[in-house]
């Protein structure tokens, strides 16, 4: 919008469009269709916690992007903050 204060969702939101795609906002998808991918993502996410020593998970998502239905991100070790 037409904010004058800039918060950090829309930093997120910058960087989500950046490293994923813009939104498929035409995908429209019922709450069924969400479904697999809900699942789907939260098994990149399990496996991922109980596999990666290092990386954690940072945000799941099921908002379609590119080509994506969904997507899970891990954020590095050096990434993180304390």
């Amino acid at each position: 919008g037409n904010n004058r204060v800039v918060s950090m969702a829309d930093f997120d939101a910058g960087k989500d469009k950046i490293m994923l795609g813009a939104e498929r906002k035409t995908m429209v998808m019922s709450a069924q269709e969400k479904e697999m991918p809900a699942y789907h993502e939260a098994g990149h996410a399990i496996v991922g916690r109980m596999v990666a020593e290092d990386d954690r998970v940072y945000k799941v998502s099921i908002i379609p992007r590119g080509r994506a239905l969904g997507v899970t991100i891990y954020l590095p070790e050096q990434e993180r903050v304390s």
